[in-house]
């Protein structure tokens, strides 16, 4: 957005001025950042640790859970006409928090488990085409713009809610932090089917 807009009145040529608050922020990182106190040397190999890939959490699930995101998005797209983005959309998000929450109660590696991880990667990417184009059709004079604010707007949400899970999982523990992040899918469908509900014509 900041880029647009100053392009927009000043031209390319000062889009360069856009350095300056990360280069003042990196002065003040390295003039203010306490130092931390030196660490041991420890041998390469433990640097990093293979099992961590090995195991039910590090691999598999990961593996599961990105194949299933890409594969929901591609199943949006073909859901969305035939059904209408607004349930889709909401439906998708409605129904994610459930495979979700189910991935923390049930004994990692088993058959259920990756049940629920591939059905919670599939329904929170379903919407990711649907929020896209529907961002366009309301702004139909800068679809461009628009498809950049809805991916922009979410990372940047994202990263607030990452800060403030983090904090939450060091008072109530891993667990009931990510309880609480996964549950949060429910709290966007309300807020997608509130938007959609105020411009029927782009829940079509």
């Amino acid at each position: 957005m900041l880029i647009l807009a100053v392009v927009a009145a000043f031209g390319l040529d000062t889009t360069p001025w856009l350095m300056a608050p990360g280069i003042m922020l990196a002065v003040l990182v390295y003039a203010l950042l306490p130092d931390w106190e030196p660490h041991g040397r420890r041998p390469l190999r433990a640097l990093f640790q293979p099992r961590l890939l090995r195991g039910p959490i590090g691999g598999l699930t990961l593996a599961a859970f990105s194949l299933a995101a890409g594969l929901g998005s591609l199943l949006g797209g073909v859901l969305a006409p035939r059904f209408g983005r607004r349930t889709v959309l909401v439906g998708s998000l409605g129904a994610a928090s459930v495979p979700l929450l189910a991935t923390l109660a049930l004994e990692p590696g088993g058959v259920p488990y990756f049940t629920a991880a591939i059905l919670a990667g599939a329904l929170l990417y379903v919407g990711s085409p649907i929020t896209v184009v529907i961002a366009q059709d309301l702004e139909p004079g800068a679809p461009a713009s628009a498809a950049g604010m809805v991916l922009g707007v979410s990372a940047a949400l994202a990263g607030v809610l990452y800060v403030a899970l983090g904090w939450l999982q060091e008072l109530a523990g891993l667990t009931g932090g990510m309880a609480v992040g996964f549950a949060l899918a429910s709290p966007a469908a309300l807020i997608a089917l509130a938007v959609l509900r105020r411009h029927p014509q782009a829940g079509v």
